[in-house]
C-alpha cells in the first residue's frame, strides 16, 4: 500500500515537473555544517516550467540555496523559490492501523493484569487458610482432639493450590513479557511514522524557460546544520625505526534528516560561520553612564526609539528571503589560500544517525628521527619519541592520533595543526629495555655567614641509565635544579653540570649509549637563605 507521503510526492511530480532522478550527488562537510548538492533530470518542452526538488530538510539555510543546470539548448533559470510543507495536511492510513494494533495489544496487556490480580487474591486467601489451619491444629493437639487424616490432607491441598497459582503466575509473566516486547516494537514504528506524517519540510522550486524540447540536468545546492567532521590519524612507527606511516581519516557525523548514499564527499577546513571580513576597531570612548531613557512599548514609541534602518533590518521581507538568484557552479578547490579541501577518493555512505563514520583521506610515509627521553625525577622509564616531518602538500589538522609501534598498539595521543614541512612529535610509549634509576647522594644542612644567620643545604643526586637493547640508542635525560624567585635565596649550581636553562633550571644530558652500556650521571647544587625566612618544603 502506498503511504500518504508517496501519494503526495507522486502528485507533486505530475503537476509540477517529473524528474527521472533526484538524489544527493555531492556533499562538502565543514566543521559545523554541510553543503549538499542534489541532482535531478527533467524532460522539458518549449516554454516555462516549475521544477521542484524535494523533500529537503526544514533546517536548511534558505539564503544558501543555489541552482544551476545543463542542457543541449540555452535554458534560462528565471527564479528559485523555497516552499514549506507540513505532512499533517495528508492523512496516513497506515498510521491509523498501527494505532489500532497498539490499542488491541494494550487491551490484552490490561486483561493479563486483571488475571494477575485474581491470582494474587487467591494466593493471599490460601496463605490465610494455611495460617488458620496451623493455629487450629495446634489447639486440637493441646486438647488431644486432632484428626490425623485431616492434618495430612489440608496442608497437601493448600500446597497443591499454591503451586497452581505460582504456575499460572509464571505463565502470565511470560505472556506479559512477550506483549511488552510487541508493544515496544510497535510503539517505535508508530512514533517514526507519526513523526514523518507531521514533519515539516521544504522543497526548492526552480522556474526555467526552454526555447525548445530538451533534456535538462538541474543541480540544487544548499547548506544544512547538524553535520561535522574531525580529523583522526593512525600513526604507525616502523619496527626498524626508519620512519612513520601516517593514515589520515576524517570522522563524519550528521543528523541532517537525509542519508548520504554513494555521494562524492569532500571534507573542508573552511569556516563559513566566521565572517569573511576582519572586524574593524571603533572609537573607544570613556564617559559617565547617562540616565536610562524611558521607551514606550507601543509601536509608535518603538519607531521613535529605534532608527528606521534598524527596523528595516530586523524585519526582512519574507519573499526576498525565500527567493534566491541562480548562480554559476563554483570551482572545487583542493588547496586554497585560506582553506584546504579533501576529496574522499570513492563514493561514500554517511547515514543520518549521528554516529561517527570514518572516511580514509590519504596515507603518508613520513621521515622521522627517533630518540629516547627520560625524566627520572618523575618516572623511572625511558620513552621513545619520533620527531616527524610533514612532507605532504597539505596541513595535518589538529586531532586525535592512534599510535602503533610496528604491529603493537601503544595508545592514543593528539597533535596540533601541522603545516607542510613542519615537524611534530609523536610519543611511542616506554621501552623496558632501557633501565633508569635516580638516587639522592647528599642532603647536608648547616649554617653560614659571619653571624651564622643563614641556612645552607647541599643536594646531590646520581642517575644511572643502562641500555639493554642490541643496538645503540640516543637518550635525552632531564632533571632540574631550583630557580630563585627572591634575592635573599641563593642557588649555586655544582661543577660539571650539563647544559642548564637558567630561566627554568632544567638540566639536559644527551647520551649516545652502545648496546649493554651503563652510564652514571651526578649533579649537585647548594641553596642558601635567611634563617628567619623559612622556605616551604625545606
Amino acid at each position: 500500500m502506498k503511504t500518504a507521503w508517496a501519494l503526495c510526492l507522486s502528485y507533486l511530480l505530475l503537476t509540477i515537473g517529473a524528474a527521472r532522478a533526484n538524489r544527493i550527488t555531492e556533499v562538502t562537510v565543514y566543521t559545523d555544517r554541510a553543503q549538499v548538492t542534489r541532482t535531478a533530470e527533467f524532460d522539458l518542452k518549449a516554454g516555462d516550467h516549475d521544477l521542484e526538488i524535494g523533500p529537503l530538510p526544514v533546517t536548511l539555510d534558505d539564503n544558501s540555496v543555489r541552482a544551476t543546470g545543463k542542457a543541449s539548448v540555452p535554458v534560462t533559470i528565471q527564479n528559485v523559490t523555497i516552499r514549506h510543507r507540513l505532512h499533517t495536511e495528508i492523512r496516513d492510513p497506515e498510521l491509523a492501523q498501527l494505532e489500532q494494533r497498539l490499542t488491541d495489544l494494550r487491551d490484552q496487556r490490561a486483561a493479563l493484569d486483571s488475571r494477575q490480580r485474581v491470582l494474587d487474591q487467591q494466593r493471599e486467601f490460601l496463605k490465610q487458610i494455611q495460617i488458620k489451619a496451623a493455629g487450629d491444629a495446634t489447639r486440637d493437639i493441646q486438647l488431644n482432639k486432632f484428626d490425623l487424616a485431616q492434618l495430612r490432607d489440608l496442608p497437601a491441598w493448600v500446597a497443591e493450590e499454591l503451586m497452581r497459582v505460582e504456575e499460572a503466575t509464571a505463565k502470565l509473566n511470560r505472556e506479559r513479557r512477550e506483549l511488552d516486547r510487541q508493544i515496544a516494537s510497535l510503539q517505535v514504528e508508530f512514533e517514526k511514522r507519526r513523526a514523518a506524517a507531521s514533519r515539516a519540510e521544504k522543497s526548492v522550486v526552480v522556474t526555467v524557460q526552454a526555447p525548445s524540447a530538451t533534456k535538462f540536468t538541474l543541480q540544487v545546492t544548499y547548506v544544512v546544520p547538524q553535520a561535522s567532521w574531525s580529523p583522526l590519524f593512525d600513526a604507525r612507527a616502523r619496527a626498524d625505526l626508519s620512519g612513520v606511516d601516517l593514515t589520515y581519516f576524517g570522522t563524519v557525523r550528521q543528523q541532517t534528516g537525509e542519508d548520504w548514499r554513494g555521494v562524492n564527499l569532500t571534507l573542508s577546513t573552511a569556516r563559513p560561520a566566521v565572517a569573511a571580513r576582519m572586524p574593524e576597531l571603533g572609537k573607544w570612548v570613556l564617559d559617565f553612564t547617562p540616565p536610562m531613557p524611558v521607551v514606550s512599548t507601543t509601536r509608535e514609541g518603538l519607531r521613535r526609539a529605534i532608527p528606521m534602518a534598524e527596523l528595516q533590518y530586523a524585519v526582512p521581507d519574507d519573499k526576498a528571503a525565500r527567493e534566491v538568484e541562480a548562480l554559476l557552479p563554483s570551482v572545487d578547490v583542493e588547496s586554497g589560500v585560506t582553506a584546504v579541501s579533501f576529496r574522499v577518493p570513492r563514493a561514500a555512505d554517511v547515514p543520518a544517525d549521528g554516529q561517527p563514520h570514518r572516511q580514509s583521506i590519504q596515507q603518508l610515509n613520513l621521515p622521522a628521527s627517533f630518540v629516547y627521553e627520560t625524566t627520572p625525577k618523575l618516572s623511572p622509564f625511558a620513552y621513545l619519541k619520533a620527531a616527524v616531518t610533514n612532507t605532504s602538500d597539505a596541513p595535518l589538522l589538529a586531532g586525535a592520533v592512534n599510535v602503533f609501534l610496528g604491529p603493537d598498539f601503544v595508545g592514543t595521543s593528539r597533535i596540533d595543526t601541522v603545516a607542510p614541512t613542519e615537524a611534530f612529535d609523536l610519543y611511542l610509549g616506554i621501552d623496558e629495555a632501557i633501565r633508569v634509576k635516580r638516587e639522592e647522594l647528599k642532603d647536608k644542612s648547616g649554617r653560614t655567614g659571619i653571624f651564622r644567620n643563614r641556612q645552607r643545604r647541599v643536594f646531590a643526586y646520581k642517575i644511572t641509565v643502562e641500555n639493554y637493547k642490541e643496538r645503540p640508542i640516543r637518550l635525552l635525560v632531564y632533571d632540574q635544579i631550583p630557580v630563585s624567585a627572591h634575592d635573599d635565596i641563593k642557588v649555586t649550581p655544582g661543577e660539571n653540570l650539563p647544559p642548564l636553562d637558567k630561566d627554568t633550571g632544567k638540566l639536559t644530558w644527551t647520551l649516545d649509549l652502545k648496546p649493554r652500556e651503563k652510564r652514571e650521571l651526578t649533579f649537585d647544587f647548594t641553596v642558601e637563605w635567611p634563617q628567619d625566612k623559612p622556605i616551604p618544603g625545606f
